[in-house]
């Protein structure tokens, strides 16, 4: 569904992504992973058609990304979820409101079939009996499964994460993960997933592609990933430091 050559891109001077070569398969979830400030998030709007590279060119499903205007972007956008990693929901709707909002701008429907798929996106995520409140009064973990319904209620074909567990407890983080597995599977979607979770992104995952210095370092199963003796790898997944000051 998607193909990365040869991405380069630098901010302020600093060579943030050195020659990125990537394919993501259409169904699989794919988790990218990778030290704080190594170009996760940058790599991720560039998936997503906000950034323009220097050198190289992002592909969706046959169509060249990098070669469109704003404008071209708009259909394709449609086909896309996002789910931010503060949730990004509008303080001044209900959780309601929030989930439908997609529905509201993007397609001509009924309120009453609007109220229905609302609900059920409400249901799956857990939320039922929620949907009048305001995002202020919701917990953090409420908060990511309402954005999560939210960027899904379109049915997107893809849905990008932006570190979706992160300032959860282990026990939330995993009824998120649980969360992504399960919409991914009854909705068909691709996934591309952004995380310092390891636990979630070896429960969630397909694929696992590691961002180091600026390149794809490893590209692999969650089980090839827990076996290798590979030093970066193995120090990453146990969060091993080398005696450095961050």
């Amino acid at each position: 569904m998607i193909q990365v050559k040869g991405l380069y891109k630098s901010i302020a001077g600093q060579e943030i992504l050195r020659g990125v070569d990537l394919e993501v398969r259409t169904g699989e979830t794919l988790v990218v992973i990778g030290r704080s400030g190594g170009g996760k998030s940058v790599l991720l709007k560039h998936l997503l058609g906000l950034m323009e590279p220097d050198a190289g060119e992002v592909w969706y499903d046959g169509t060249n990304l990098t070669a469109l205007n704003e404008r071209e972007m708009i259909p394709l956008r449609r086909e896309m979820g996002m789910v931010f990693q503060n949730g990004a929901l509008f303080d001044s709707m209900t959780v309601s409101e929030n989930i439908a909002f997609p529905l509201v701008e993007r397609e001509c429907l009924l309120a009453d079939e609007v109220d229905q798929r609302v609900a059920r996106a409400l249901e799956i995520v857990g939320l039922s009996g929620h949907g009048e409140k305001m995002p202020s009064s919701l917990s953090g973990g409420m908060k990511k499964r309402a954005a999560l319904a939210r960027a899904a209620i379109g049915r997107p074909r893809i849905m990008f994460y932006d570190e979706p567990t992160a300032g959860l407890d282990p026990i939330l983080s995993d009824s998120i993960s649980k969360l992504i597995a399960r919409l991914s599977k009854e909705l068909s979607m691709t996934a591309i997933v952004v995380t310092h979770d390891m636990a979630s992104a070896c429960q969630i995952a397909d694929r696992i592609a590691m961002l180091h210095e600026g390149k794809i370092y490893a590209l692999l199963t969650p089980a090839e990933l827990q076996a290798s003796t590979d030093p970066v790898l193995h120090d990453f997944l146990h969060g091993i430091s080398k005696g450095e000051i961050l």
